[in-house]
């Protein structure tokens, strides 16, 4: 399923040029520092140094605003306290093993969509939401090799992008995920969180 989502969305972009018209359509792509954690008592709650890599539309609707529909691929990790042993015990074969540290590693396609603000000639606020498609995780989250994160993730996403010369452009955002993402059970509620810093090219 996921293969075929995947296929689906990576043929509609690359189709969209033939439709485009005129200079406020531009692709580009982008990459740079993801920041991450997942909230949650389970959780250390420190941020996490991972990336994420991708490719963006600018769409031009009128002046100063526009749509910037973009495909991410994100790395996120997390690791575990002594919390998530006793919270989630069922799932463990014996004490030792529940007691120790993991290390959770989860790789996402993200799917935002911003609308972007002009606020000055090169500066721009975008806000938008996020759709997630969990890719692969960790199956050593717990001894049984159960899914422990669930498949798709909603977030809103808010931050600012500047443009620079030579088609160059800096972005800051911060991401705040919505829905729950805990697989295991109902005893906490799961959500991640982000600071992203990236580099794009306009193409």
């Amino acid at each position: 399923m996921k293969k075929t989502i995947c296929l689906i969305i990576l043929i509609s972009l690359g189709a969209l040029p033939a439709f485009a018209q005129g200079p406020a359509f531009r692709l580009g792509l982008e990459g740079g520092m993801n920041l991450d954690k997942i909230s949650g008592q389970s959780f250390n709650q420190n941020f996490n140094f991972n990336y994420f890599l991708g490719a963006f539309m600018n769409l031009g609707v009128t002046k100063g605003f526009g749509i910037q529909p973009e495909l991410q691929f994100t790395q996120s990790t997390a690791t575990t306290t002594s919390k998530f042993s006793t919270t989630y015990s069922q799932f463990f074969n014996n004490e030792s093993s529940a007691g120790h540290q993991r290390r959770a590693s989860l790789n996402y396609l993200n799917i935002p969509v911003v609308a972007s603000f002009a606020l000055a000639s090169r500066i721009y606020l975008q806000v938008g939401p996020q759709f997630g498609i969990l890719m692969s995780e960790d199956k050593d989250l717990v001894d049984n090799g159960a899914q422990a994160f669930k498949n798709g993730n909603f977030s809103m996403i808010g931050g600012l992008w500047l443009r620079l010369p030579f088609h160059l452009n800096l972005s800051g955002r911060y991401v705040i995920g919505l829905s729950n993402i805990n697989h295991l059970g109902n005893q906490e509620k799961w959500t991640n969180q982000s600071i992203q810093l990236g580099l794009g090219l306009t193409l």
